[in-house]
């Protein structure tokens, strides 16, 4: 594919684990945080910071507009871990989960803050979110393949799911019977 397109960036989406980057890295040019977990992490600190029903309203205030600004204002995610460190001194944390949930984000935010570019993916109308690749993974990988008693070999699992990402793809299973009609079929080897 990259000899087809050389001009195109390939963008690698992850969930902070740390072997996603390692696996993705030199496949890719540019690495992104789903955008997703870092809203999970914020949001659990902010439940910490704004703790309890008469705090709702600020917390969820504060979380739009945190997420507002981490998506994108250029340098959020810097401006966000800065404002985590200086809360966890000023927040009075009430028990140890307390603690531990806000130096996770911090942790989390210090680890991926340089994959949080999001307002430059926005621009460019990159992918921030891994939730269509994971629903496709699911539409036409899993719900395919485990199907009850079944068992597959690459071969076969390949060929199946070329065919079922044909079917599933708006426009392409019309096209590839078009591409057999004009070129024909090839004989397979045995």
């Amino acid at each position: 594919m990259k000899e087809a397109y050389p001009s195109v960036p390939y963008i690698g989406l992850g969930d902070g684990a740390a072997d996603n980057w390692t696996y993705l890295k030199p496949m890719t040019d540019h690495q992104t945080l789903d955008f997703y977990h870092a809203s999970e992490y914020v949001g659990k600190a902010a439940a910490v910071m704004f703790k309890g029903a008469k705090k709702k309203a600020e917390r969820e205030a504060w979380l739009e507009s945190q997420l507002h600004q981490l998506k994108h204002k250029q340098g959020a995610a810097g401006r966000l871990l800065s404002l985590l460190e200086e809360s966890i001194s000023t927040t009075i944390l009430k028990n140890a989960q307390d603690a531990t949930t806000m130096l996770a984000t911090i942790t989390y935010f210090e680890n991926q803050k340089e994959r949080m570019k999001y307002s430059q993916s926005v621009a460019r109308n990159w992918p921030i979110g891994s939730g269509v690749t994971e629903a496709a993974c699911k539409t036409l990988i899993k719900h395919r393949l485990c199907k009850s008693g079944s068992r597959w070999k690459n071969d076969g699992a390949l060929s199946v799911l070329s065919i079922r990402g044909l079917r599933l793809t708006p426009g392409r299973w019309q096209e590839f019977w078009r591409n057999i009609d004009q070129y024909g079929c090839p004989t397979l080897p045995a």
